[in-house]
């Protein structure tokens, strides 16, 4: 049986992977179309230690909170559905473990890292309408008080 969230929330596929958690494809059992999501999973490696963790725990709620100010205010930041907690019972330890997910609406498209593996290179013109784009959004996310912290080319989609 697949892992549903919260009873909603159906993820299907792994979309990437990092240091601290994971981000899949999913769909929003509540919607008439099953509308598409990303959900993330906070899950940092667990050789941090106890204050290393808080203060990750603590970036991964303020991306929550900066998505849910900012998403709906731009076209090219994703809008937050949900950020919620599950505590389950581990059946190894008997403990109670709390996971932390964010929901956040799916961008269909490419991302920068695919172009360059499918490409390989881009031309100069295409790279500056790229720094552009992405200028324009930083600058709008800075002058709302918050900064991006992991800008990367598997974070900078190209919507189809």
């Amino acid at each position: 049986m697949p892992l549903i969230l919260r009873g909603r929330y159906l993820p299907e596929r792994l979309l990437g992977q990092g240091g601290f958690g994971a981000a899949y494809y999913a769909c929003d059992r509540d919607t008439p179309t099953l509308r598409p999501c990303v959900v993330k999973l906070f899950q940092p490696s667990t050789q941090l230690s106890k204050q290393q963790l808080q203060i990750a725990q603590q970036l991964f709620a303020r991306e929550a909170e900066v998505l849910e100010r900012l998403g709906n205010q731009h076209p090219q930041i994703p809008d937050l559905y949900a950020y919620f907690p599950i505590i389950v019972t581990s059946p190894l330890s008997g403990q109670n473990e709390e996971y932390f997910y964010l929901v956040q609406e799916f961008i269909d498209g490419e991302n920068l890292e695919q172009i360059l593996e499918r490409r390989g290179t881009i031309p100069e013109t295409a790279v500056r309408a790229i720094l552009i784009s992405i200028l324009g959004v930083l600058e709008f996310v800075h002058s709302n008080g918050a900064i991006h912290r992991d800008i990367k080319p598997s974070n900078i989609i190209r919507s189809s």
